[in-house]
């Protein structure tokens, strides 16, 4: 009976987490195949809006330049 009960939480929690993953899954009846598809947005054109304020609003950043002598080597004491 035990079995039986973990068997069906273990189906459950499975059958869980494939809706939750954000991928759509297909299976053929006929060969058996399964195919994985990600979850796509539900109206493009809010999307597209979103995805447009999101690239607008980075900003560009400029990193300093890189030293061009070791000056690690300096830092270190031997402790021997």
């Amino acid at each position: 009976m035990t079995d039986e009960i973990d068997d069906g939480l273990s189906g459950l929690a499975h059958v869980l987490a494939i809706r939750r993953s954000g991928y759509h899954r297909h299976v053929n009846t006929r060969t058996g195949a399964v195919v994985i598809f990600p979850e796509m947005a539900k109206n493009e054109h809010e999307w597209e809006r979103r995805a447009l304020e999101m690239h607008s609003a980075q900003l560009v950043i400029t990193l300093a330049a890189k030293p061009q002598e070791n000056t690690f080597a300096d830092r270190i004491a031997r402790g021997d």
